[in-house]
């Protein structure tokens, strides 16, 4: 498993009890320090708009609340390493959905002061289709953090979720 932007691991450290799991592998523009445990874990230093031989053939990358920290420009890149490069069997991508943002109290703007972006459904499904499209892929959406009831399907999840796979043929 690579995870993109994978900050403090938490993702990682969660994984790390699964019996499948072989390798596990985090990507951050910061550095971080290599932790040992029995499982074999690398994290490397590197962007996530560069292509970068250590992360081809892996059979899942996530992408955890990371894509809004990227300026518009760089989600073309970003999209092309994944999906072009890296052409991994599963990718799991989240990013905050706008709308759910009038139920957070006190938000003005952004949910985080380094956020580019924050996408509504609609936003989000354009973008994710076209990625399928140029890079034959199919793509399901859900999400985590139901809206209150009687307000899911209007407002839909806090964060949204986008689960990528290969075309068949």
């Amino acid at each position: 498993v690579v995870d993109l932007g994978c900050c403090e691991c938490q993702l990682l450290k969660k994984l790390k009890f699964h019996r499948q799991m072989r390798l596990l592998v985090g990507v951050d523009i910061n550095g971080a320090q290599p932790r040992e445990d029995e499982l074999r874990v690398e994290l490397y230093q590197g962007s996530v708009t560069q292509k970068d031989a250590r992360l081809r053939g892996f059979d899942l990358v996530t992408s955890i609340e990371l894509i809004e920290h990227l300026r518009l420009s760089g989600l073309s890149c970003f999209s092309e390493v994944v999906f072009g490069y890296m052409t991994p069997l599963t990718v799991i991508i989240s990013t905050p959905n706008s709308e759910f943002n009038s139920l957070l109290p006190g938000l003005k703007g952004f949910r985080h002061r380094d956020h580019k972006f924050e996408w509504t459904r609609a936003e989000f499904k354009s973008w994710a289709l076209k990625v399928c499209q140029d890079y034959g892929y199919t793509v399901e959406f859900t999400g985590v953090g139901a809206a209150p009831p009687g307000q899911q399907e209007n407002i839909g999840f806090c964060s949204q979720i986008g689960v990528f796979h290969p075309s068949q043929g």
